[in-house]
């Protein structure tokens, strides 16, 4: 990835070479989801594409969270030939961007309940005022606090931007 990103590529030709990778090195049943975005050098451009990962929570400066996609790209690594779409847009100052892997949405609590994607909402709208730092330490704190004792059911990833 980063030898291919070195050479200029936008995040759909990224993907797609990946991709391209992968399926030639036979995989065979496995895949990858991966989200790819490239900031301007001044960080408020963003030009971003999806191959079948969770959506991007995006928070325009205080107002209501909403997903950002990308487009309905397949996860790296199961069909050669999958185009992968591409979005920009601008960031402007208190703009935050979360991405999340599917281990935060997927995370059960000791009666097996779901944390999922409204609870994920709830807990990020609550905390939007403070630091990168504590907003991911916050949610962490929640996401413990929900489970319990009961064990991650898969990886979890937490990566947030915050135009300032």
């Amino acid at each position: 990835l980063r030898s291919q990103a070195k050479m200029g590529k936008s995040p759909s030709e990224l993907l797609s070479t990946i991709n391209h990778f992968l399926t030639d090195d036979g995989m065979e049943g496995s895949f990858i989801t991966a989200c790819c975005l490239i900031f301007s050098q001044d960080g408020k451009e963003v030009t971003l594409a999806t191959a079948g990962h969770e959506s991007i929570l995006y928070m325009k400066s205080g107002k209501e969270f909403a997903s950002l996609e990308a487009g309905e790209g397949l996860p790296l690594g199961l069909r050669a030939e999958e185009i992968y779409i591409e979005k920009s847009f601008t960031l402007e100052k208190g703009d935050l961007l979360l991405l999340y892997s599917d281990g935060a949405l997927d995370a059960r609590s000791q009666d097996q309940e779901r944390y999922g994607s409204d609870r994920l909402r709830e807990s990020l709208s609550s905390k939007t005022s403070e630091s990168v730092e504590e907003l991911l330490g916050g949610m962490l704190e929640d996401l413990e606090e929900f489970r319990g004792k009961e064990p991650w059911a898969d990886d979890l990833t937490l990566l947030a931007f915050k135009c300032v």
